[in-house]
């Protein structure tokens, strides 16, 4: 059990690179790329115990900096690409509730 939460301990505050080193190669969810409104997305769902976990990155550029605000929420689905999906949507859904102020959380 203490593996267990330790090795999703890891895949959280790892980073998304880690994650996608686990498997056989680079998932198909690191080479999509999306921007909305003004910020990137990059979805980044990884599996846990078969089901695949809704998460990703948003970025956006001020100035010469650009800043991150990293998600993973507890969805979960069996395939890679509606996980994708997912993390897509949600990233949509944060950034269209919070805007800007979501890079506030990443660094308070």
């Amino acid at each position: 059990m203490a593996s267990g939460i330790s090795n999703f301990l890891s895949k959280i505050f790892g980073g998304f690179g880690s994650v996608a080193r686990e498997g056989a190669g680079v998932t198909a969810a690191a080479s999509v790329m999306e921007d909305y409104n003004g910020y990137s997305i990059r979805p980044g769902p990884f599996q846990d115990r078969g089901q695949w976990i809704t998460s990703g990155v948003i970025e956006k550029e001020f100035g010469d900096e650009v800043r991150q605000y990293r998600f993973i929420r507890a969805d979960m689905y069996p395939s890679e690409e509606a996980a994708t999906d997912a993390s897509l949507f949600k990233a949509k859904q944060i950034i269209d509730m919070m805007g800007d102020d979501l890079f506030a959380l990443e660094n308070g």
